[in-house]
């Protein structure tokens, strides 16, 4: 999930440019590449799915004080029980009849189903203060 900041993007430049391509020891940074963000709250999805787990605070160079800013107001707003609840709404995806749970299947059915709902009615909430969010997979 990356929580942005609309008024810094363009402040911000690439100064290390061998993370221009992807590649599969890079992959897991693209997101720092967009100007507009200021960190992100990894959920944890490794060995297994785990939405109510501590989120990890990646934070972007230079960004660190618009990041405290943001996890202030998501503390604030309770967003991370909010985040929880609407992911549990959203049933899994499973095989062999459901039992067994595919996570890397929910999750990618996860990102776009949150972002088309919980994220749009989070960020009307949040306007007002500058910053968005929207979930993503990396």
């Amino acid at each position: 999930m990356s929580l942005s900041n609309d008024d810094e993007m363009l402040e911000r430049s690439m100064k290390n440019r061998k993370h221009c391509f992807s590649t599969r020891l890079n992959s897991g940074f693209k997101w720092k590449l967009d100007k507009s963000v200021v960190g992100a709250l990894e959920v944890k999805s490794h060995p297994h799915f785990d939405p109510t787990a501590k989120m990890a605070e990646e934070d972007v160079v230079g960004m660190e004080t618009e990041l405290a800013e943001c996890i202030k107001f998501w503390k604030e707003l309770g967003l991370r029980k909010s985040f929880i609840e609407a992911v549990e709404m959203i049933p899994p995806e499973t095989a062999c009849c459901g039992l067994i749970r595919r996570n890397d299947a929910t999750v990618k059915k996860l990102v776009p189903l949150l972002n088309e709902g919980w994220v749009k009615g989070i960020n009307e909430k949040i306007k007002d203060r500058g910053y968005k969010i929207s979930c993503f997979v990396w």
